[in-house]
């Protein structure tokens, strides 16, 4: 724990308007890009959807090493040939991030042969979708196990080094119910809160260490235009369109090589965050019951099927 003395009360006013001059001053005129060209980036959930376009789009700064963790094999492939053809060589594993021994089983392998993971970028997620008292128990189980438990195994399996070393950044993929929630979404909106309050805290503990290189980057993103939304849409979906994956990769992508804490997609959004803290409880129901969000996952479609265990081995894809 770095021992410093704790500011006083002008000087905290002033390190507050410091750091908010820098964000304008950020916004207005755009921040420098950091290099990633020595570090080995490694995305969960990167066989498709947003961690495919994260893939893709990080690829084009050529960070040395680009590794993919997913439960499908086809995926995998098709990705890691489409990184591999940008310059980037790219490995990819079969990986159940919701196993706590598969996962640094898997870590030891990559450490091995690449050394250091130095950018982190939890994206594997699920939704279910149903009601608190009806969703079942292995629903509620799995939900947890991807969505917290897996971004819990995989820090504790790479930031060890990113400590050591203190370089490294962590990057998670929430959501909007990250901080608020709608019918049908506890156990989703549950898992995700809790990622969030884990990034915030460890956050906070580099801080308290004096960890300067070691970055933390939650996203939330709105509902995404995929198949895990398939379906779904509000009241007003003119007003309140799905996101692109594309976007929310770049928005990601510019996030990691900024440094950025928190990226709430859209800017709208920020709004949901501010009127949730500020508004009457039952002013916020009536809000959402107008603007139809409380029906949004009447039509989460049914979860893709897991990888058969005879699958659930170590795929390589040299680099060429």
């Amino acid at each position: 724990m770095v021992d410093e003395e704790k500011p006083s009360f002008p000087r905290l006013l002033w390190l507050i308007f410091c750091s908010v001059c820098c964000a304008f001053r950020g916004r207005i005129l755009g921040q420098a890009r950091k290099s990633i060209a020595d570090d080995v980036v490694l995305i969960t959930g990167g066989g498709r959807g947003i961690g495919r376009k994260i893939a893709l789009e990080i690829a084009k700064y050529q960070p040395k090493q680009v590794i993919l963790w997913a439960r499908s094999l086809e995926s995998l492939e098709v990705t890691a040939s489409e990184v591999t053809a940008l310059g980037v060589p790219c490995d990819f594993m079969i990986c159940d991030v919701s196993d706590c021994e598969q996962v640094y089983q898997r870590a030891r392998e990559t450490q091995e042969k690449y050394g250091p993971v130095t950018i982190l970028v939890n994206n594997a997620g699920i939704v279910k979708g149903g009601h608190v008292l009806e969703a079942q128990f292995e629903d509620i189980k799995k939900t947890v196990q991807v969505n917290t438990l897996g971004n819990c195994w995989t820090m504790k399996a790479f930031l060890p080094a990113m400590i050591s070393t203190n370089h490294g950044h962590v990057v998670n993929i929430n959501s909007c119910l990250g901080f608020s929630t709608i019918p049908r979404g506890g156990d989703y909106s549950a898992s995700k809160h809790a990622t969030l309050g884990m990034m915030e805290a460890l956050r906070e503990e580099l801080h308290e260490k004096g960890v300067a290189g070691v970055h933390v980057t939650t996203i939330h993103p709105y509902m995404v235009k995929n198949r895990m939304f398939e379906g779904c849409e509000t009241r007003f979906p003119n007003l309140f369109p799905p996101l692109e994956e594309d976007h929310v990769a770049m928005e990601t992508v510019d996030a990691i090589l900024k440094n950025k804490g928190m990226i709430i997609l859209p800017l709208l959004q920020y709004l949901t965050w501010v009127a949730r803290s500020v508004l009457p409880v039952e002013t916020m129901l009536h809000a959402l019951k107008f603007l139809g969000v409380d029906v949004v996952l009447t039509k989460i479609p049914p979860p893709r099927q897991p990888v058969p265990p005879r699958q659930a081995q170590l795929t390589k894809q040299d680099p060429k």
